[in-house]
């Protein structure tokens, strides 16, 4: 949506091309490592985050055997307190983690927390060192985030983004505001989904960047 945006209009007679690199379930840390191992190495000439209101949370660990999966981890956390042998290869060592951790619902919101800002400073100091522009888009459909009882999750994940953007001096879009100035409700891919955009929801933040980057980027 964004890249017709650009193009619909060809501004300086440019062309633009807008890559989508998201992978479902990816966090800050993932997100760190892909830009090293697999997109810098295209030269982009800037980096759009998509930052999702659980980003903050980590990827699980899936085990796979062959063609199918032996085990999946919640949080990958767990993963300096086990030997990723056994893990790999031991179907009793996997069950016996599973009920070490998994049914105490070992998480560490702290260390996430603390893992999470140093992977985002670091994208943001390799991103200046290349010269690379960096923009945080802030997704988020919650309407009050004062009623914690609904919006706990989402409110711990929202103050913390604010908190490292501000910090680190990253640009910004939040789009929380503005999804609740078009109606959150209605933006939402499912009922109750605090965190999921439909496709209005995806034109939308498409016009929102466009607007940045014509009035600041491009030139």
């Amino acid at each position: 949506m964004l890249e017709d945006l650009l193009n619909r209009n060809r501004i300086n007679n440019r062309r633009f091309e807008v890559w989508n690199c998201g992978v479902p379930g990816d966090g800050v840390i993932q997100y760190c490592n892909a830009l090293k191992e697999k997109w810098l190495i295209h030269d982009p000439d800037m980096i759009i985050i998509g930052f999702c209101l659980n980003d903050f949370d980590t990827t699980p660990l899936l085990i796979r055997e062959s063609d199918h999966f032996v085990g999946y981890f919640p949080y990958q956390e767990i993963t300096p307190h086990v030997a990723p042998f056994w893990l790999k290869h031991s179907a009793l060592y996997r069950f016996m983690v599973g009920r070490i951790f998994m049914q105490k619902g070992y998480k560490n919101t702290e260390d996430i927390i603390r893992l999470s800002r140093a992977y985002l400073k670091d994208i943001k100091d390799l991103l200046s060192e290349k010269n690379i522009p960096l923009v945080i888009v802030i997704f988020g459909l919650v309407e009050r985030f004062e009623n914690y009882h609904l919006y706990g999750y989402a409110n711990a994940g929202y103050k913390n983004i604010k908190s490292i953007i501000k910090d680190y001096n990253i640009e910004s879009i939040d789009m929380v505001p503005i999804f609740e100035k078009h109606g959150a409700e209605r933006l939402r891919q499912n009922k109750g989904d605090e965190l999921h955009f439909n496709q209005e929801g995806g034109r939308i933040i498409s016009a929102e960047l466009y607007d940045y980057l014509i009035k600041t980027k491009v030139r």
